[in-house]
């Protein structure tokens, strides 16, 4: 559960969730996404289809779910999340695997939102941050999540030295922003003047990066370095849009829902915040 972009808000009562779903139960879904009932690998996923204004679903699993399955050999590729589309009867037409995939395929419904720009060479410079934010990843959790406290405390001091893996990325990343703001973008993301999947998904890997990681915090370690506030811009920046706000007041009480009734599993939205 280290992988919040959010600190969390206090959970609406059940009711709330119903109620939404009562006035949500006349849209047909257009894709179910399936993963934990915290943020995760699948967050950006879940923020994608919030911004692109489309009616779908998050499908809450549990751990034994997801070692039985995919011992099963049940997984599209690896591991969650995983995204279903949908046909108008609910019924499931495809399934893809890859949260970076997913992410593009959303956000392609709904151009006008501009998540995934139509422009050959701007979309390239959306990939190549989606790609090398997954790099960020491959460097810092391998040391630091997943692992003993004592294998954490060593790597997080081997990934806070200067002419590490992780400052690489991170230099790298300010590097992009930098570049983007040169070009005459004001606003701090990493590709054009408006929030892309570039920014959804780097936010959440820097916000994970000083989650997991000793000694990377925004308060006193790495991230609170001069050279690094431009990300934590980002990150700020990203998490004050509106639209990005009433999803998460939405997801965190369907979460508290879940832990009450783990049956209730399947979350409707409408695709208006």
């Amino acid at each position: 559960k280290n992988h919040f972009l959010y600190k969390h808000h206090p959970p609406q009562p059940s009711s709330f969730i119903f109620d939404t779903m009562a006035e949500q139960k006349q849209q047909a879904s257009e894709f179910r996404i399936r993963y934990f009932a915290f943020p995760g690998r699948g967050f950006p996923v879940r923020l994608t289809a919030a911004l692109v204004g489309r009616p779908f679903e998050d499908e809450f699993m549990s751990f034994e779910q997801q070692a039985k399955e995919k011992a099963d050999g049940q997984r599209r590729w690896s591991g969650p999340p995983e995204l279903t589309v949908l046909d108008k009867d609910g019924k499931a037409v495809q399934m893809i695997g890859q949260s970076i995939a997913a992410m593009r395929y959303v956000a392609k419904l709904n151009k006008a939102a501009g998540l995934y720009p139509e422009d050959p060479l701007q979309a390239a410079l959306v990939d190549e941050a989606l790609d090398s934010s997954e790099d960020v990843t491959t460097v810092v959790f391998p040391k630091t999540f997943g692992v003993s406290d004592e294998q954490k405390k060593k790597g997080g001091e081997e990934l806070c030295k200067e002419g590490s893996g992780m400052r690489y990325w991170l230099d790298k990343f300010v590097d992009r922003l930098d570049e983007n703001a040169k070009r005459g973008n004001k606003n701090g993301f990493l590709v054009g003047d408006a929030l892309t999947l570039a920014d959804l998904r780097t936010a959440w890997v820097m916000n994970a990066v000083m989650m997991v990681c000793p000694g990377a915090d925004r308060e006193k370690g790495v991230l609170s370095e001069e050279k690094y506030k431009p990300l934590l811009k980002l990150i700020d920046t990203t998490m004050a849009n509106e639209t990005i706000k009433a999803y998460i007041k939405q997801y965190d009480a369907n979460c508290a829902a879940y832990k009450e009734k783990p049956e209730q599993t399947i979350y409707k939205y409408s695709g208006k915040f």
